[in-house]
This record gives structure tokens, C-alpha cells and sequence, in this order.
């Protein structure tokens, strides 16, 4: 994510990651169709670096949620495709220039493919 810096600098660049425990809970609905909904809860890194020289400028750890819903159908008794959708939110970036904790907000979308199980 490009972060815009003052007239006289080049920019700023935002870089993330995170990860945690998932607990879900899935369902059959219908013949193949499974719904499914989950939380991810953990913790994350972020960092913003100068654009120009790439150097450091700050870092945060924050805590993060995202829940999550999503639909699983069984192509093969093996073979699942499924998509979902989710809403990341973060607590705990006071640390980053230019960055509030609304920026590292966001709705999710992911397409799966799951082998095994049911």
C-alpha cells in the first residue's frame, strides 16, 4: 500500500501480515452445498518504509479478528470448491505514520479448494 508523504519526500510504503487460530463450524445444507463460518483470531506485523531508499521508518504489532462465512460444494467425494467472504479488524497500530487503524481494515474474499475430508 503506497502511503503519500510530505511535498518533499517521495512516499511512504505500508507492508503487513498476520495469522492466528481459526475456529469454524460448517454445515450440510443441501446435497453437496456446505455452508460454513469462522473467526481468526492472532496477531500481526506491520511496517512502513521510506520509498525512495527503502528503509524503515516504523513499525506495530497489532491483535486482529475476522470473521468469516462461506460456501463449500462437493465437485467430487474428495474435492470441495468453496468461497467466502469475511471482515479483517485490527486494534493496536499507534506506532505508524501516517496510518490509523481504519487503513488496515477491511472485507475479505477468498476462492478455495479443499482435498480430503468432507
Amino acid at each position: 500500500v503506497e502511503l503519500v508523504g510530505s511535498e518533499s519526500s517521495t512516499g511512504f510504503d505500508l507492508g503487513m501480515g498476520y495469522g492466528g487460530l481459526t475456529v469454524r463450524y460448517w454445515h450440510p445444507w443441501i446435497s453437496r452445498v456446505t455452508g460454513e463460518v469462522g473467526l481468526l483470531l492472532g496477531a500481526g506485523h506491520a511496517q512502513v518504509r521510506d520509498r525512495l531508499v527503502g528503509t524503515e521508518v516504523a513499525s506495530d504489532n497489532f491483535m486482529v479478528a475476522e470473521p468469516e462465512v462461506a460456501l463449500f460444494v462437493t465437485t467430487l467425494p474428495w474435492l470441495h470448491l468453496g468461497t467466502s467472504v469475511g471482515y479483517r479488524m485490527v486494534w493496536g497500530v499507534e506506532d505508524l505514520p501516517r496510518v490509523i487503524t481504519e487503513d488496515l481494515r477491511s472485507f475479505t474474499a477468498t476462492i478455495s479448494l479443499r482435498i480430503g475430508g468432507s
